[in-house]
């Protein structure tokens, strides 16, 4: 049974860690209205939360300990609100999603992966679809496919395609489309 004094802790860390989440969010949106929080209390939130994280870590189970450590870890390095507002966007944007992903699991839900920069994903999808669409076209005899010395079971694949009826020509090049489509967005899926 957990004590009455950890459970505060909890529900103090919890509230403290969404404020803080909430800042990064503020930080990772580019708002100008992230020039107008107070530096003074953005301290005070970090060093409350540092602490908290240790106290708690110090009173936890051997279990839990490793999750506060965690939780001191990612952010410790961000003394002052300055260090948030001038990072890199990635690290930003990484930064985020480890919180929203560490808030869901002090809220008691389980933590999701999440995807990385949403902006190149979405370029990847384009690029996938245009690739997509071009080899859909050559399938089709739209265009013709490309005589840059393309390697042999490059050729062989058009070659079996053309000999084919236009239905097994579309499954071929449909099915080529979405290898490539899953390649370019499972390589640009970043795991938290």
């Amino acid at each position: 049974m957990v004590e009455s004094n950890q459970v505060e802790l909890i529900g103090d860390l919890r509230a403290r860690w969404q404020r803080w989440t909430a800042m990064v969010r503020l930080v990772a949106s580019r708002q100008e209205q992230r020039f107008a929080v107070d530096p003074d209390e953005y301290h005070e939130l970090h060093a409350g939360l540092l602490r908290l994280c240790r106290v708690s870590a110090s009173r936890a189970d051997a279990t839990a300990q490793p999750m506060y450590a965690e939780l001191e870890e990612i952010i410790s390095p961000w003394v002052n609100f300055d260090a948030l507002v001038w990072a890199d966007r990635e690290i930003i944007s990484k930064l985020l999603a480890r919180c929203e992903m560490v808030q869901q699991v002090l809220d008691g839900r389980p933590a999701r992966r999440t995807i990385g920069n949403p902006r190149k994903l979405a370029w990847l999808a384009v690029v996938a679809v245009v690739a997509g669409a071009v080899i859909l076209m050559w399938a089709t005899g739209f265009v013709s496919p490309p005589r840059l010395g393309a390697p042999t079971w490059i050729r062989r694949v058009i070659r079996v395609a053309n000999s084919s009826g236009p239905n097994r020509q579309l499954l071929i090049f449909g099915a080529i489309a979405m290898l490539i489509a899953i390649t370019f967005v499972w390589r640009s899926v970043r795991w938290t």
